[in-house]
């Protein structure tokens, strides 16, 4: 199984930079994990649009969705033998909707503990804590990858890196500025989470990314800072 950073940075775009989405790749099959702003342009740079096997938007905040509209109107233009699977939350029930008008989209709603399978990529899906309905998911062939996307600490979230090889996740707040209202974990309590596996920081804000890198350090000698482009055997 390959991991293509296609974006990762969180919240907003900055110049030359998009916001979070991943493709997954493994046997032929290419599977898109969101497709936050300036995705598209991006992922066509490693996939066509007819060899995306699936998109999994694991919650309908912008940051992690705004390219799926682009997909809508390639799709089109660019017919496919088989509709696009988009694995998707019902809630924010109106952008859902909008997402679903798309013909050429099988549209698939996330359920808690939902198992499926795309080309021998096994998913699994979990809840997460977050402000809108949000989805961890974990990624199985003979490793196992784990996708936190957005959440606060929750016993799905332990669960959800429990027996994961390499972790994928949402490291944008610094243990300093954590309160009990923030809607992001924290970098300091994820990486003693994912302490002794393979850590790849993601969702990563605009400046700071070395604080991000040093703190989880200090709790996982194994965590990686995540770049545009970057390509990671799992």
């Amino acid at each position: 199984m390959k991991l293509t950073v296609i974006n990762c940075q969180g919240r907003y775009p900055s110049a030359g930079h998009g916001c979070n989405s991943y493709l997954i790749s493994h046997g032929g099959a290419n599977i898109a994990l969101d497709m936050g702003s300036g995705a598209v342009m991006n992922f066509l740079r490693h996939t066509e649009y007819e060899k995306l096997s699936a998109v999994v938007l694991t919650h309908l905040h912008y940051d992690h969705i705004a390219d799926i509209f682009s997909l809508f109107y390639i799709s089109s233009y660019r017919k496919r033998t088989r509709k696009l699977k988009v694995f998707l939350p019902r809630t924010p029930n109106k952008i859902a909707e909008r997402i679903a008008e798309c013909q050429d989209f099988d549209i698939v709603y996330i359920d808690e503990g939902m198992k499926t399978d795309i080309g021998g990529i096994r998913m699994e899906f979990y809840s997460m804590t977050h402000p809108v309905e949000t989805y961890g998911v974990k990624l199985y062939t003979d490793k196992v990858l784990s996708y936190t996307s957005d959440t606060t600490y929750n016993e799905n979230l332990v669960r959800l890196i429990d027996g994961a090889d390499t972790v994928l996740g949402d490291c944008c707040i610094l243990e300093k500025d954590w309160t009990d209202k923030s809607p992001h974990i924290s970098v300091a309590h994820l990486a003693m989470l994912a302490a002794g596996k393979r850590l790849l920081l993601g969702h990563l804000p605009e400046n700071g990314r070395e604080g991000i890198l040093s703190e989880a350090m200090r709790y996982n000698a194994k965590s990686v800072l995540l770049y545009d482009g970057m390509v990671v055997k799992i």
